[in-house]
């Protein structure tokens, strides 16, 4: 697997962004097809998972992968984010940088 240098820490090259799996953020999805994807990311070998406490509702998105993660937690390069907030009245949805393409740039 090839991994990249990030401050002294080895991380994988393939990662998998969690956003994805939370309600709200891109459409609807549920917490049980939201942990078999994944499962299977992780299957396929994304050892790196990307995930925030602003994704979803109330933490939502860190405790899904909490679980889908259990019992594999030394197969992962966990990344985790804080702080991010959605105003108040406002619906959370997909990031204002991505583009139709879904890159950056």
């Amino acid at each position: 697997m090839r991994t990249r240098e990030l401050g002294g820490l080895r991380v994988p090259a393939i990662g998998f962004g969690a956003m994805v799996l939370s309600p709200g953020m891109y459409g609807d999805i549920d917490d049980d097809r939201a942990g078999r994807a994944l499962r299977a990311a992780l299957d396929a070998g994304a050892a790196h998972v990307d995930t925030s406490d602003g994704y979803g509702d109330d933490g939502h998105n860190e405790r899904l992968v909490g679980r889908a993660i259990k019992g594999r937690r030394d197969e992962v390069v966990l990344a985790t984010k804080f702080g991010l907030a959605v105003p108040e009245g406002s619906r959370a949805g997909p990031s204002r940088w991505a583009t139709r393409s879904g890159s950056c740039g």
